[in-house]
């Protein structure tokens, strides 16, 4: 999986998350359990729902390729 580290921003993430990504699909945040907290086909994703804290996003394009980081709830 590669680094989508440069794809997202904020980052410490207040509100809105802003997806920068050529063909972009589809985004799913997990916790640190593993567990799925949020889906979107969105570019802007609202994290006001998430509790403070860390979270890996994972990123996907029109072509299937995978990308993720880890994202800070602020």
């Amino acid at each position: 999986m590669k680094d989508a580290s440069k794809m997202i921003y904020p980052n410490p993430a207040m509100d809105i998350i802003n997806i920068e990504m050529t063909e972009f699909k589809e985004a799913t945040i997990y916790n640190l359990s593993g567990r799925k907290v949020l889906r979107s086909n969105d570019s802007r994703i609202n994290v006001n729902s998430l509790i403070k804290g860390v979270y890996i996003m994972e990123l996907e394009n029109k072509s299937g390729e995978r990308f993720s980081t880890k994202l800070i709830k602020d």
